[in-house]
C-alpha cells in the first residue's frame, strides 16, 4: 500500500474527527477507495474505536433509483445506524463521476428529499469528508492519474499542527 494511504487515514482520524476509544465510527467508501477504508479501519483499531464499514457505489444508486417506480422513502434502519453513531468518515472515490447521469431528475430530487433526515443526522454528528484519488476524478481535473494522486495527497497529508500555528499567528496579525 502507497505510504500516502496510511499516512491520510491517520490525518483524517486523528486531525480531522479527533477520534477517541469507544467512538462509534461508520466509514462509507466505495470500492475504488478500498486501500483507504482498510487504513482507516487499521488506525481505528489502534484508537480503539468501533468500526461499521457501507460500501458506498453510485452504481448501487443508480441501478436502485433507475428500478423504482414509487416514491423513494428514507430507511429507517438507516437512520437508527446514523444516530448511533459518533463519527461518519465518509470517502470519495468515484470510478465513474456520471454514472447516475441517466436517473430521471425528478427521482434524485426526490431521493435527495428522502435522504435528507439522514444527511442532518450526519452533520449533527462529527464528520469527515475525503477525497481518494481515482482516475475518473484526474479526468475531470485534466491531471495524469499519478499527478492527481500527488495533488490529492500533496493537499491532505500535511502538518496540520504546523498550519494551525501558522493560521493563528496570521490571526494574531489581523488583531494588531
Amino acid at each position: 500500500m502507497d505510504p500516502r494511504v496510511r499516512e491520510h487515514a491517520a490525518i483524517v482520524v486523528e486531525h480531522s474527527v479527533d477520534l477517541q476509544p469507544g467512538d462509534n465510527v461508520v466509514i462509507s467508501a466505495p470500492p475504488a477507495a478500498e486501500d483507504l477504508a482498510v487504513a482507516l479501519h487499521e488506525v481505528v483499531g489502534d484508537v480503539g474505536a468501533n468500526p461499521v464499514a457501507l460500501n458506498s457505489n453510485d452504481r448501487f444508486s443508480r441501478a436502485y433509483l433507475r428500478a423504482r417506480e414509487e416514491d423513494v422513502e428514507l430507511p429507517e434502519h438507516a437512520l437508527a445506524l446514523i444516530e448511533e453513531t459518533d463519527v461518519y468518515i465518509d470517502i470519495r472515490a468515484n470510478t465513474n463521476v456520471t454514472e447516475t447521469s441517466d436517473v430521471d431528475p425528478e427521482t434524485t430530487a426526490a431521493f435527495q428529499a428522502a435522504q435528507k433526515p439522514l444527511l442532518d443526522e450526519r452533520l449533527s454528528k462529527t464528520w469527515c469528508l475525503t477525497q481518494f484519488p481515482t482516475a475518473s476524478h484526474a479526468q475531470l481535473a485534466q491531471l495524469s492519474t499519478e499527478g492527481y494522486e500527488n495533488f490529492v495527497w500533496d493537499a491532505v497529508n500535511k502538518d496540520w499542527d504546523a498550519v494551525r500555528e501558522h493560521q493563528a499567528q496570521l490571526g494574531d496579525l489581523l488583531e494588531d
